[in-house]
């Protein structure tokens, strides 16, 4: 195997058709890294599949971590999301370190192999039970972590999706969401159609101002050392938009100010925090704006894996995933509605 800007390419003397995955990825990383490795596991995740190695005689890991076929968004794009991950570090956000990305000429799919970085991932069960000091002290750096990113100068960074511009509406994130609409086959939702018309007409009243968005901050998708946020994970989603659309993703559930989100603190105590780092001043009317476009996002996530289980020929998924996305789709198009009905009120 050979590597060209950072890119694994296959050596064609090696045939990998049907030796198991785990075996051939151990097998590129330590013709890559001229060491060996062993396999310790599969990592956690929704959209991708990912393996952990640990390197043999030192205290390190990583994650090699494959594109899907199909998944909750229309594309993945490894390369430019890598670019973005080593761009974030060359800028002092904490990221895994990239140390290659394959083109799906080695394992059929494209590939990003990361350094792991120890630690903790919590969810909302798990700190609700944090006593308050702590858990007002975590919120505080997740708040105080976003506005860094979102301070971002756009020249600093590529996003993935961004068509080479980082200049626009601020609302162009959701475009993405626009086309995986009109792109299911089996299912439809009507809720979500008035949702984007509704979505499109308020948006335009929204203040300029166009950042870096994650995507999907949130508590699953930040490890923890201590209190302090040692990494981001899943950078796929990360496009230029309104940063608002961050602090709405963590917020979404929430029916009223004094919800709590992701078991630490109350809506409007997170907002507060996020408006004392980031000097925005996110009102009411603002919070459940991006409330209800976090929400129409998930929503349209949750119809794609409908109907992608529906499509598919393999019983355990029409059988499991077609009941799981429906009772989710149910529920997010009952909390959409009643979003708007609070903003309209207001």
């Amino acid at each position: 195997m050979s590597t060209t800007g950072g890119i694994l390419q296959t050596s064609s003397e090696v045939s990998i058709s049907e030796v198991p995955v785990q075996a051939r990825l151990a097998h590129y990383l330590e013709s890559q890294l001229s060491r060996p490795v062993e396999y310790v596991g599969r990592a956690p995740g929704n959209s991708h599949d990912g393996f952990i190695f640990s390197m043999t005689g030192e205290d390190r890991k990583l994650l090699v971590r494959l594109d899907p076929d199909q998944g909750p968004f229309l594309h993945y794009d490894g390369a430019n999301e890598a670019l973005l991950m080593r761009q974030l570090a060359a800028s002092g956000m904490p990221v895994p370190e990239v140390i290659a990305a394959g083109d799906a000429s080695v394992f059929g799919t494209p590939f990003l192999v990361l350094d792991w970085i120890e630690g903790e991932v919590h969810n909302p069960r798990q700190t609700s039970d944090f006593d308050e000091s702590r858990r007002i002290v975590m919120a505080r750096e997740m708040a105080e972590v976003l506005s860094r990113l979102h301070a971002l100068s756009l020249d600093q960074v590529s996003a993935p999706g961004a068509q080479g511009t980082a200049h626009g509406d601020p609302a162009t994130f959701l475009l993405q969401f626009d086309k995986t609409l009109d792109q299911l086959a089996v299912v439809s939702s009507r809720v979500l159609d008035f949702v984007r018309l509704w979505l499109h007409s308020h948006l335009g009243d929204t203040r300029e101002e166009v950042t870096l968005v994650h995507g999907d901050f949130r508590l699953a998708n930040l490890v923890w050392q201590e209190d302090r946020v040692a990494g981001i994970l899943d950078w796929e989603t990360a496009r230029f938009g309104n940063p608002l659309f961050d602090v709405g993703w963590m917020c979404m559930s929430a029916r009223s100010g004094d919800d709590p989100i992701m078991g630490l603190v109350s809506r409007d105590q997170f907002v507060e925090l996020y408006n004392a780092a980031s000097g925005r001043r996110m009102d009411e009317r603002d919070v459940l704006l991006w409330q209800i476009a976090a929400g129409w996002v998930r929503g349209c996530t949750e119809l794609r894996l409908l109907d992608l289980a529906l499509q598919s020929e393999d019983p355990a998924l029409i059988d499991v995933r077609d009941l799981s996305w429906q009772f989710g789709s149910h529920r997010t198009d009952a909390e959409l509605l009643r979003l708007i009905e609070q903003f309209e009120a207001l």
